[in-house]
C-alpha cells in the first residue's frame, strides 16, 4: 500500500540481522493479521526470487515468534518454553490437509481460524468470543460513532468516489 519496496529477507537474514514479523495496521496494509503478515512475506520474497524456497513458511513462523521477541528484548516471549510467559493460540485446522502443518499456517490459516487465545497461560477468548466482554455493545458503540462523525463531516460514499 505504501509502495516502499521490498526488504531483501534472505540476505538480511544471512547477514546475522535478527529480523521479526508484524503489523503495522491501517496506514500500511488496512489490518491486523499476523497470519496473512507471515503469507505475504513468503509470497513477496519468494515472487521476487522466482524461487518457492526464498524464505520459507518454517524461517517466517521464527521470524512471528522467537525473532519478534528477540526484536522487542523479551526473552520471556517467544516460544513455549518452562520460564517463558505463555502466550499462544488454538486454531481451526479441521478443514485443512495436515501434510504441512506449518506451510498451513502460513499459506492457509487466517485470523478467522483462531478458536482459542491464550495470554500467560490464562484464557481470553474462547470459541472465537473475547471472554468478559460485551462485544455486540462495543460494536453498537462504534457504529454509532462512526455514524455521528460521517454526519458531523458531512461525508457519503461519493466522497471518495471516483477519486479525482
Amino acid at each position: 500500500k505504501m509502495a516502499t519496496g521490498i526488504l531483501p529477507v534472505p540476505e538480511v537474514l544471512s547477514a546475522g540481522i535478527n529480523l521479526g514479523i508484524g503489523t503495522d495496521g491501517a496506514l500500511n496494509n488496512n489490518g491486523y493479521d499476523m497470519f496473512a503478515e507471515m503469507k505475504t512475506a513468503c509470497l513477496l520474497q519468494n515472487s521476487s526470487r522466482r524461487s518457492a524456497m526464498a524464505l520459507t513458511p518454517e524461517t517466517v513462523l521464527e521470524m512471528a515468534t522467537i525473532n519478534g521477541a528477540k526484536a522487542i528484548g523479551r526473552k520471556d516471549l517467544g516460544a513455549l518454553e518452562t520460564g517463558k510467559k505463555a502466550d499462544f493460540i488454538l486454531v481451526d485446522v479441521n478443514k485443512l490437509p495436515l501434510h504441512n502443518l506449518i506451510s498451513n499456517l502460513v499459506f492457509a490459516i487466517n485470523g478467522s481460524h483462531v478458536k482459542d487465545v491464550y495470554i500467560d497461560g490464562n484464557q481470553v477468548v474462547d470459541k472465537g468470543l473475547v471472554l468478559g466482554v460485551n462485544e455486540e455493545l462495543i460494536y453498537a458503540k462504534a457504529r454509532d460513532r462512526a455514524e455521528d462523525i460521517r454526519r458531523l463531516l458531512n461525508l457519503t460514499a461519493d466522497t471518495f468516489w471516483p477519486m479525482t
